[in-house]
């Protein structure tokens, strides 16, 4: 499933996906098979990095730089936990935090237009998403675990989360 998820993103941008499989010790002599796929995908002149790996992490990461033409605040974006959605059922989904509100109300129209809340609903989806912002550039990283159900969705999810901030960002 996860390969084909693969394929469809990198059809739909034009480019080649990259798997690498190796075995590591485990214990007791047992191993442990690593699988990462890796991908760059170029949305208006931005590269994204995006490696997923399975096996000892089991994590996810997409990593871009923006050039920045005007100021432009930094962000943070985290999932709330199971924990604290049951103590506090009436606050949002996510955690943004952004001095600029404009922004910070587009960040969060964003998450629902890209299906980011739907899958976070769906699963145990809990990306944190950083935007750190320098003289020049923004650096955009998200970062997640892979072990929920239905992990390939997020693939094109998080993607369209990354194209569709890169258009909010230009």
């Amino acid at each position: 499933m996860i390969n084909q998820q693969f394929e469809q993103v990198a059809s739909q941008y034009h480019t080649k996906y990259n798997l690498l499989e190796y075995d590591v010790a485990g214990t007791i002599g047992s191993k442990i098979p690593i699988l990462i796929y890796t991908m760059q995908i170029v949305y208006l002149n931005v590269p994204v990095d995006i490696k997923f790996e399975f096996g000892n992490h089991n994590l996810a990461h997409f990593n871009f730089d923006v050039p920045l033409t005007n100021a432009f605040p930094g962000f943070e974006i985290a999932a709330r936990d199971v924990f604290e959605r049951l103590l506090n059922f009436k606050k949002s989904r996510w955690k943004v935090t952004c001095t600029n509100e404009l922004f910070t109300s587009k960040l969060v129209d964003l998450l629902h237009t890209t299906g980011m809340e739907a899958l976070a609903k769906k699963e145990a989806f809990e990306p944190v998403i950083t935007g750190t912002v320098s003289a020049e550039w923004c650096a955009v990283s998200i970062t997640y675990s892979l072990v929920f159900n239905n992990k390939e969705e997020s693939l094109k999810v998080v993607t369209d989360f990354c194209v569709g901030l890169i258009e909010l960002m230009k």
